[in-house]
């Protein structure tokens, strides 16, 4: 089966199970959370196992200990409704954890820098921003502002393949992270993502009753970052000299070629839907 043919099933199969699990509500939208955090868990592998290819990390089964560990504390905040603030103290206690393994149990220091930077981000990338994605089940009208999100993000990603195919082999080649993807791409993603998310609030007025230009705002945000996460994890990917993080999905690869996009957008996302849908 062609890559185009293995990607169009994916999408056709994934994006309505994915919508399908927000509407199911049962202990706060725990089957989408747990969906999350197998690929989230998977993604934490896949990005230890390319490190290991060019760094020296700690070891994984540490590492992906605090990734769950912050999912965890997450939803655990939100079923006893304590603040997300908190999240920030476990995240700092991690890096002190680190700090203190290699201070005292190394014997030489040349790889001490790359160890714990290259470890905390792994922590930070797979555990820290991917609470944000369950940070956004707490908004207001839930299960619909879930929806959105996950339009904007996932209509940028369709868009800008669909327009870089027809229209964008001239505008390739910008961007070393990524030479296939083009400008038009990016621009009929982010126009694609927008005008998707508009027509869904037209359905939902006494939902979404706020100024157009707020809708539009946030997914144009929304769509640039989830356009900067796919080229991040493309540096990712060739700093550490893989093609693919794994082969998780048909058509897209591992667990992290399918969250790289959804781990950057839902921190902006989230920032704009506290401060603008108000």
């Amino acid at each position: 089966m062609k890559e185009t043919h293995k990607r169009l099933l994916t999408f056709i199969i994934g994006l309505p199970t994915l919508l399908a699990l927000v509407f199911i509500p049962f202990f706060h939208h725990l089957a989408m959370h747990l969906l999350m955090l197998f690929f989230a868990s998977v993604g934490t592998f896949e990005f230890c196992k390319m490190a290991k290819n060019k760094f020296i990390i700690f070891p994984t089964l540490l590492i992906y200990s605090f990734v769950f560990i912050l999912w965890l504390s997450c939803f655990l905040f939100i079923i006893f409704n304590i603040s997300f603030e908190y999240i920030n103290w476990i995240l700092a206690v991690i890096f002190v954890v680190f700090f203190s393994i290699e201070s005292l149990t190394a014997k030489s220091f040349e790889n001490s820098l790359t160890k714990i930077g290259v470890s905390s981000l792994i922590v930070v990338y797979m555990g820290y921003l991917t609470t944000f994605l369950t940070r956004i089940s707490t908004l207001p009208n839930e299960s619909l502002m879930l929806v959105l999100f996950f339009i904007f993000v996932m209509m940028c990603d369709s868009s800008a393949w669909f327009f870089g195919i027809l229209f964008g082999k001239k505008t390739r080649g910008f961007f070393a992270a990524s030479p296939n993807k083009s400008i038009i791409g990016f621009i009929g993603g982010i126009v694609g993502s927008v005008a998707c998310g508009l027509i869904f609030t037209l359905f939902f007025p006494d939902v979404f009753n706020f100024a157009i230009w707020r809708i539009i705002l946030t997914g144009f945000l929304t769509a640039v970052a989830s356009i900067i996460g796919d080229l991040v994890e493309s540096v990712f990917k060739r700093c550490c000299e893989v093609k693919d993080s794994g082969k998780l999905i048909p058509g897209r690869g591992g667990s992290m070629d399918c969250l790289d996009s959804l781990i950057i957008g839902a921190p902006v996302f989230y920032a704009c839907a506290i401060l603008l849908f108000k």
